[in-house]
């Protein structure tokens, strides 16, 4: 509430009572002389004394007596009955008296900085904004307004701003939420493409509450790929597949996404496969491509992972010893520096890597443990001498089995990374980085060594396991030969097409050629197949857009935050995404928000934190 709303006030433009006193003869001076009100009587000397009429002039407004401010313009009550101790609580905290009344610009820059400047009107409405806007940001908890430190510094910086408390902050979050909301779905009715989603499920481990990400992903007209949370949902148990889909359906009709749906990415689990036919079943097949036959598609870096995992069960203990040694090394501050003193004073080489333990069901854990482990093999080899109770040295046959081991691991977790990337297209690297793997695969049959024969037998029946259950996303190696084929009988006809055109382009793409760009460059050339291009560069391949909003909802959902209401938690990492993804440059700067257009009411029924009223 505003520190005035209290008062039985009618706000005027200090233009408009200027008006008002020239052209109304019932408008009456306080300044000096035995002066009578509008019925004619005079006033008492008691109320001209009142130093209020300094400030203010008595003027009829509508029939009313009005007691008009002279620097702000505000009008109060002005009968004989109403008093002055209104007007001269008003005369205390008027901003335009409160500025008036500063000392002069200081002469130096360092008394320049406490003096108020006319020209810069303190507005209490867009610093309350600012400040949720920050606690939104930098993931801070609501009532770090309340913090002494805080309010000791607002108080020094700008007294006008008075305390604010939590639930202050909680309803400029929902304004900010609600404003920023309506952009990010103005930004979706500007495109024309498709767009697809990407969604996945996440258990709080502080609130034991289950929350659905929904994010999109799409090409904006200036050939970007953008990406935005649409909702972060409390999906209450069971989180079945008829739960799920009514709550995804729900999403996708508010966001009005429905009717330009591509493809939906989610992980390879049954209940996400038993949820698509129910989604599909909800809308009309025209809606989809194809009816709805590409609709599904699973996630590729979930399948690698099961696929990897699957085929270091080959491997065994064969790499135990090495995952003792770091463990050993890694287990006290004081181990952890002699081995750094070993690597850099003695062996000098200057590595800035540190060991890592892995986990044993994250296989990129364990690619990441070996890589670090083999740079340091000879200080494991020196610090036997040195440590008597370090006993897991490995035999040089170990040590061969970890770098063989981490050089078929390295190509699986470059592939994995390609796949996780959320500010380029994934759709055209798929096919060639699976024809990759399956070379691999096919080369690694042949090796010398058993283990890793072993391991391309486990990959391969891993990954036709993953073919007969993800037809959308694994292709066979034929399907080259198929594409070439097609290529060929294409370019025979004589009357080309557009599609003849592009396949007689020459391939020019290098390391670092930019798809988008290309299209971008060339749509006037293929105006059909730019659109297509559009839609399908869309569709990410991994669900890892949306899995990474978990780790800032972990933050988000504290230990010391666990009772933030699941519509407060959904408010704060939407606008997040939101904020961040304007401040990187994603959003048109005509957009930004000016601080005006958010300051409208709304209803807090939160439940949150502390539920006793807290004043200002």
């Amino acid at each position: 509430m505003s520190d005035f709303d209290s008062d039985p006030a009618v706000q005027l433009n200090p233009q408009a009572s200027s008006n008002i006193n020239a052209e109304n003869p019932q408008t009456h001076s306080i300044s000096g002389g035995t002066k009578r009100d509008s019925e004619g009587q005079p006033r008492s000397s008691l109320r001209q004394a009142s130093r209020a009429w300094d400030h203010f002039t008595r003027r009829t407004i509508n029939g009313e007596m009005k007691a008009v401010c002279n620097h702000c313009g505000k009008g109060f009550a002005g009968q004989q009955s109403s008093g002055t101790s209104h007007l001269l609580n008003h005369i205390d905290r008027c901003p335009k008296q409160i500025q008036e009344s500063a000392p002069a610009p200081a002469s130096s820059p360092s008394q320049a900085s406490k003096v108020y400047k006319k020209k810069d009107a303190f507005d209490k409405a867009l610093a309350r904004q600012k400040i949720a806007r920050m606690i939104i940001m930098h993931e801070l908890p609501l009532r770090f307004v309340e913090y002494e430190g805080f309010r000791d510094l607002m108080s020094f910086v700008q007294p006008l701003l008075g305390k604010i408390c939590r639930n202050t902050v909680k309803r400029e979050v929902f304004k900010l939420f609600d404003f920023e909301k309506a952009k990010t779905m103005a930004l979706l009715e500007d495109i024309t493409s498709k767009v697809s989603i990407t969604t996945d499920m996440w258990t709080s481990s502080n609130q034991k509450k289950g929350y659905m990400v929904v994010t999109v992903h799409f090409i904006d007209n200036s050939w970007t790929l953008r990406n935005r949370i649409l909702r972060f949902i409390y999906v209450p148990s069971p989180h079945t597949a008829e739960a799920l889909s009514n709550e995804l359906a729900k999403c996708l009709l508010d966001w009005n996404v429905d009717r330009r749906l591509s493809t939906i990415t989610i992980d390879n689990c049954s209940t996400n496969d038993a949820m698509i036919p129910l989604l599909l079943a909800k809308f009309p097949p025209s809606s989809f491509l194809l009816n709805g036959k590409l609709l599904h598609v699973r996630c590729c870096a979930h399948i690698l992972n099961l696929i990897v995992k699957d085929g270091l069960d080959a491997i065994g203990d064969g790499i135990e010893k090495v995952r003792n040694s770091v463990n050993y090394w890694t287990s006290s501050p004081k181990r952890i520096e002699l081995f750094e003193d070993t690597a850099n004073r003695q062996l000098k080489l200057n590595c800035s890597k540190s060991l890592v333990l892995d986990c044993k069901t994250r296989w990129n854990s364990t690619y990441l443990m070996l890589e670090v482990a083999l740079i340091y093999k000879d200080v494991f080899t020196r610090l036997k001498h040195r440590d008597n109770q370090y006993k897991h040295l490995p035999t040089e046959v170990e040590w061969e089995l970890a770098r063989v081991v981490c050089e078929r691991l390295k190509p699986f977790y470059t592939m994995t990374e390609m796949f996780s990337g959320t500010k380029y297209p994934t759709a055209n690297l798929f096919f060639p980085i699976i024809c990759e793997i399956r070379l691999s695969l096919n080369a690694w049959l042949n090796s010398s060594c058993d283990v890793i024969k072993n391991m391309a037998k486990r990959f391969g029946e891993s990954s036709v396991v993953c073919n007969s259950n993800s037809s959308s996303v694994v292709m066979g190696m034929w399907d080259v030969q198929k594409f070439n084929a097609f290529k060929s009988q294409h370019i025979r006809k004589r009357v080309k097409s557009e599609l003849d055109t592009y396949l007689e382009e020459e391939d020019k793409t290098t390391p670092d050629f930019d798809i988008l760009m290309w299209w971008k460059v060339n749509r006037s050339r293929y105006p059909i197949l730019s659109e297509i291009a559009r839609d399908l560069l869309a569709v990410p391949v991994s669900t890892v857009a949306s899995e990474s909003a978990f780790s800032a909802g972990g933050r988000c959902l504290s230990p010391h935050r666990s009772r933030l209401h699941p519509s407060t938690v959904e408010a704060l990492m939407c606008t997040q995404n939101w904020i961040w993804a304007q401040l990187k440059g994603e959003i048109p700067k005509d957009k930004v928000m000016n601080g005006e257009e958010i300051n409208g009411e709304v209803t807090d029924n939160d439940d949150e934190e502390e539920t006793q009223p807290c004043s200002e």
